[in-house]
């Protein structure tokens, strides 16, 4: 990389988040470590059963059809550890970019990442309103008042206890606010080769220890330590061999998914808990897979990491047209509308709002560079 380039980031998410975590790594579509890859399809496996988890999820509750509900939560477990990973990464380019100094450099970060997150997340809470969209299929609309408004505009709905005008936000706040934290942890972990293990178990110390009554305003810090798994993966990923061959990451991938599903989200904190452990356990295994390089799962999986954001925002709404607002129309014609808008919409957003935000912030944040 040349000293000069900034490389874009289109992760989520990510979680993002990310939820989301995080971090499309057109998204994921740098391996990050001591030798920078042009392209992780590891990542965007990663990243793509995520959203697609959410998703699936998602769309059988919409349906009123039987499924594991908890595949949706894991889903963002799964965002959580692919966005830390990822931005750990994209400090490390920053840092090379230029950006050298502790301040310009969290300063920069977060530029381009409210250039990333905000945009999208600010139209479709405009959307709401407008168009009568209810906070999840199945459900009333309901005006949630401009205090609640304007905190899911703002992306503060946990610290202000406001009402998330759609399902899908709740993760956002969380993520915005490790976004605060990430630049911090990336200086951090240059006190040692164990650093991110210690860093993990103090997050989890603190959401263990933080009393219930803040979890609601302090949420964030219930979800650090999947956060921070991503921290450990980044920080192996440094020194892996790769000594698993790469058809085992996508069968690692479905065993998580399956070792998962019988847990019911009966108690929510039990669930949270068990989330740091497969968070942690599966950060442990990133690093070690080769990557995959089958066209057949690399190129579908690169494509929904790319559009994985607009997917993440745009499909409780895309449900809610196809299930709630056409229930008179014939099935097929349902089905295929909703096939067709499960797709358009992700694509059109990034190319129309995201990809041009994207490129804006990383204009902005280039002023910081010394």
């Amino acid at each position: 990389m040349k000293p000069n380039a900034i490389t874009l980031d289109t992760e989520l998410g990510q979680t993002a988040s990310s939820h989301a975590g995080e971090a499309s790594l057109s998204a994921s579509s740098q391996l990050l470590g001591p030798t920078t890859a042009s392209e992780s399809a590891n990542l965007d496996l990663l990243r793509s059963t995520a959203v697609l988890c959410v998703v699936v999820s998602h769309f059988f509750v919409s349906a009123g059809l039987p499924f594991p509900r908890n595949w949706s939560f894991f889903g963002v477990v799964l965002f959580f550890i692919h966005t830390s990973f990822v931005l750990m990464g994209s400090l490390a380019r920053l840092e090379v970019a230029g950006f050298t100094r502790p301040w310009p450099l969290a300063l920069g970060f977060m530029i381009r990442r409210i250039f990333r997150i905000y945009p999208l997340s600010i139209l479709f809470v405009l959307l709401v309103p407008v168009f009568g969209v209810p906070h999840f299929p199945g459900e009333a609309y309901a005006w949630v008042g401009w205090p609640a408004f304007l905190s899911n505009l703002a992306i503060t709905q946990n610290l202000t206890n406001a009402r998330v005008v759609l399902a899908p936000l709740w993760t956002l706040p969380v993520e915005v606010q490790m976004y605060c934290v990430l630049p911090f942890l990336y200086m951090g972990l240059r006190g040692g080769r164990y650093r991110p293990f210690l860093f993990w178990g103090l997050a989890a110390l603190a959401a263990i220890t933080i009393p219930l009554i803040f979890l609601g305003r302090l949420n964030m810090l219930l979800y650090a330590p999947c956060f921070v798994a991503g921290i450990v993966a980044f920080e192996l990923s440094k020194a892996s061999a790769k000594r698993l061959p790469a058809w085992l990451w996508p069968l690692t991938l479905a065993l998580v998914i399956a070792v998962w599903t019988p847990f019911g989200n009966a108690n929510f904190l039990a669930e949270v808990h068990r989330a740091w452990i497969f968070a942690l356990v599966l950060a442990v295994l990133v690093p070690q897979f080769s990557e995959v390089t089958m066209p057949a799962v690399a190129r579908p999986a690169h494509l929904i990491a790319k559009y994985s954001y607009g997917l993440y925002l745009s499909h409780v709404v895309v449900f809610w047209l196809a299930i709630d607002v056409m229930r008179h129309f014939p099935l097929a014609v349902r089905i295929l509308v909703g096939i067709a808008a499960i797709i358009a919409v992700p694509v059109a957003v990034f190319h129309l709002v995201e990809d041009p935000c994207i490129k804006l912030g990383a204009r902005y944040a280039a002023h910081l560079r010394r």
